[in-house]
């Protein structure tokens, strides 16, 4: 099968969310409301865009290409598209980045290993336009989590193991930038129930392997991530039901280092919960105030 990414532009597209329920998280835990809003520094085009631009083919290629992340510069508009390639022996973890909106994509290759022994690419941005990415690999050194970084220019400057991931098996993968553009990664193993944090900023890795949770070998997935405005990282994840049955969606916040205060959101939000709720893909984002919304 072929398959190929392409990617459109627009200044104000609305995108459509279906979910099953949403909350708020206001401000910031432990620090109040944010002093800014996310985004704040993104420009404002005096004749907004709010058509697509002609699709632009970034994959390039006859290959098996799936599961792509985009991540955007709010200075230039600059993007990076991360995602997964299967050729016929190999698999490849992928990335095209160009240098402003609707520009030509340059691609390369970040790392290789058989077909299926990789993924997880997710991409975000810093209020430097830098862009941000984190996968896994499954090779001669055990299952690691990696971390790059694609430069204003382009360029893939930084692609590196993250430190005391190997053999762990974390194919689980989220990412989110905050204040002084400060990584916070999180990398989860849905088989022995684990999820584990790591922190990084411009000089190298300053936490990791910190639990995030555990759930005694039941499942942790459907991963995703946030950082309020204030700095504080949060994680949300779909995880075995309270009752022992189904499944609900836990959020977890670092409320001091090594400290993460969890909580089950979805236990009682809807009719036949908890008993038999199915909730699965959560999704964190910023709001104007400085918070996160949750959707799943």
């Amino acid at each position: 099968m072929k398959k190929r990414f392409n990617i459109r532009f627009t200044w104000s597209a609305l995108l459509a969310l279906m979910a099953l329920a949403a909350i708020t998280v206001v401000g910031s835990a432990g620090g109040g409301a944010a002093s800014a809003a996310p985004g704040s520094n993104q420009p404002s085009p005096s004749s907004p865009q709010d058509s697509w631009t002609v699709p632009i083919n970034v994959s390039r290629s006859g290959d098996y290409d799936s599961t792509g992340r985009v991540g955007a510069s709010p200075l230039t508009n600059a993007v990076t598209v991360g995602w997964g390639r299967a050729t016929d022996t190999d698999g490849l973890v992928m990335q095209a980045s160009n240098t402003s909106l609707d520009g030509p994509f340059i691609q390369s290759v970040l790392r290789t290993a058989d077909v299926a022994l990789n993924g997880g690419a997710v991409v975000k941005h810093d209020s430097l336009g830098r862009r941000h990415i984190v996968y896994w690999q499954s090779d001669s050194n055990g299952t690691c989590d990696y971390y790059a970084r694609v430069e204003t220019s382009g360029v893939v400057s930084i692609n590196e193991v993250v430190p005391g991931t190997c053999g762990l098996n974390q194919k689980n993968t989220a990412l989110a930038l905050g204040p002084s553009n400060i990584v916070h990664a999180f990398f989860g193993n849905n088989t022995d129930g684990t999820l584990l944090y790591y922190q990084r900023n411009d000089a190298g890795w300053v936490v990791t392997n910190e639990q995030v949770a555990s759930t005694g070998h039941l499942s942790i997935v459907d991963v995703t991530a946030a950082a309020t405005t204030n700095g504080v990282p949060f994680a949300a994840w779909k995880g075995p039901g309270a009752t022992g049955r189904g499944s609900d969606i836990y959020v977890a916040h670092r409320s001091a280092p090594g400290v993460w205060d969890r909580e089950d959101v979805s236990y009682s939000c809807c009719e036949g919960c908890p008993s038999t709720s199915t909730d699965k893909r959560p999704s964190l984002a910023g709001d104007l105030t400085g918070g996160l919304r949750l959707v799943w």
